[in-house]
Parts: structure tokens; C-alpha cells; sequence
């Protein structure tokens, strides 16, 4: 397993690293896309949990307070698969 999994990041902190180091040569809008699901949905709802305690049900419980956004789960996904992803590769 990767040395941040490992570690005692939080997936809020994590998150932040993420975008700050992997998606800063986005397009704006994507970019902020990537924001408004990091700071909305990823910090706000579990980004206080340790990266490497998170487990589906804390992704499930974001995503079924936001069903009725069907835009903003699917975003909220390919998101969090990314940020889990890196976290591994690091």
C-alpha cells in the first residue's frame, strides 16, 4: 500500500493536496468543478476522516444525502476515484 494511505492524513487534507498538485493544469471551469466537489462534498460531509479509514459506506452516505443531484454524484465520483487513485500510486 501506497505511504499515504498509510499515513494519518484525513481525505480532506488529501483532497486539498490532490488538487493543488495533480489538477492545477486543468481548464478554470474544470478546475473549479474539482473544488466545488472537493470543498462541498468531500471536506464538508467526510473530509475529517482518516484517508486510510474511509470505507464505501462514508462515500455511500455523500452520495445518497445527494441523490436528487444526479449531476453532482457523478462528479462526486469520478472525483473521489481519482483522489483515492493517486493516493495509492503515492
Amino acid at each position: 500500500m501506497g505511504l499515504v494511505i498509510d499515513s494519518d492524513i484525513t481525505l480532506g487534507e488529501w483532497a486539498k493536496t490532490w488538487l493543488e498538485t495533480y489538477k492545477t493544469g486543468v481548464e478554470y471551469k474544470t478546475l473549479m468543478m474539482y473544488e466545488n466537489i472537493v470543498k462541498n462534498y468531500i471536506i464538508k460531509f467526510i473530509g475529517h476522516v482518516k484517508l486510510k479509514d474511509v470505507r464505501a459506506t462514508h462515500l455511500q452516505k455523500v452520495v445518497n444525502d445527494n441523490a436528487d443531484k444526479t449531476r453532482t454524484v457523478k462528479i462526486f465520483k469520478q472525483t473521489i476515484i481519482q483522489i483515492f487513485n493517486q493516493a495509492y500510486n503515492e
